[in-house]
């Protein structure tokens, strides 16, 4: 998706492959009405730049070790699902939104989340600045195997993490909410 353009995926669209599936520039806009399915090792559904904006109200499906569902490296971007929107993730070491040497991004769960990931995570942010996670009122976020997280944020600082909605992670040493090697962040938990 070119900078600056928007693209809407009907709900009958469906894109699947491996590698990378779609990229966008800075200021560009994706709303996903279908199906985004990246599958095997290091597979990614959506890669984002500065600036833009990502809101799933379909499916977004990762199946694969290493793989994503929506990424970014960008500043001032929001990832969205949206509250109809659905996101799996399927494999080690997976992740369904994840914001990697990002600044001032926003990734917020008002949908549902499923995790079927050993070591995977919900929302995600690492070696970031500024980040803020959010499960909203009426998100969920499902994790059924071990050291699986639902919000998490590893390395970096001044980040918010917010929780509204409801997070269930039955996995050994599985977590609802993790920080670590983070300073001057905050949490705060106001769901289940």
């Amino acid at each position: 998706v070119a900078s600056g353009a928007t693209d809407n995926l009907n709900p009958h669209a469906q894109v699947a492959g491996g590698g990378l599936l779609i990229q966008l520039g800075g200021d560009a806009r994706v709303n996903n009405y279908g199906a985004i399915l990246p599958f095997g090792d290091a597979s990614l559904g959506l890669i984002v730049g500065s600036g833009s904006v990502v809101r799933n109200f379909g499916t977004l499906s990762s199946n694969g070790f290493n793989s994503l569902t929506v990424a970014t490296q960008g500043t001032n971007v929001l990832l969205s699902n949206e509250a109809t929107g659905q996101i799996t993730v399927t494999g080690e070491l997976a992740a369904g939104m994840l914001a990697s040497n990002a600044a001032s991004t926003t990734l917020t769960n008002s949908g549902r989340i499923q995790l079927n990931a050993f070591q995977g995570g919900g929302l995600f942010s690492q070696f970031s600045t500024n980040n803020t996670l959010i499960n909203t009122a009426s998100g969920t976020i499902d994790s059924t195997l071990n050291e699986a997280f639902g919000l998490a944020v590893i390395n970096g600082a001044t980040h918010s993490v917010l929780n509204a909605g409801s997070i269930v992670t039955r996995g050994e040493a599985a977590h609802g909410i993790l920080l670590v090697t983070t300073t001057d962040s905050k949490v705060v938990n106001s769901g289940s």
